[in-house]
């Protein structure tokens, strides 16, 4: 997905997105030949975060501190006894 069709369907502007792209919270692949910023689904569901964080009053510096793309990314299991580890409360 572009990002005007994303901006649509999140209710935000292009700007917006733009905006958390540059503070480090998205990281969407772009087209070598034009440049265009391709979103997955993945993305979508980061942009999702964003914004219920966002409408919950959670200001934007203190999410960025522990919100980059790069630490939103999924880690997976490598094995059930992983999966259990993550999935039981400290």
């Amino acid at each position: 997905m572009r990002i005007k069709e994303v901006a649509n369907m999140l209710n935000l502007s292009p700007r917006a997105i733009r905006f958390y792209e540059e503070q480090g919270l998205l990281a969407p692949s772009k087209d070598k030949t034009n440049r265009y910023r391709t979103f997955t689904e993945q993305e979508l569901e980061r942009l999702r975060t964003i914004i219920s964080l966002r409408e919950a009053g959670m200001p934007l510096s203190t999410s960025s501190n522990g919100w980059t793309a790069a630490a939103m990314k999924p880690k997976p299991a490598t094995s059930c006894c992983d999966f259990w580890k993550c999935a039981a409360p400290p």
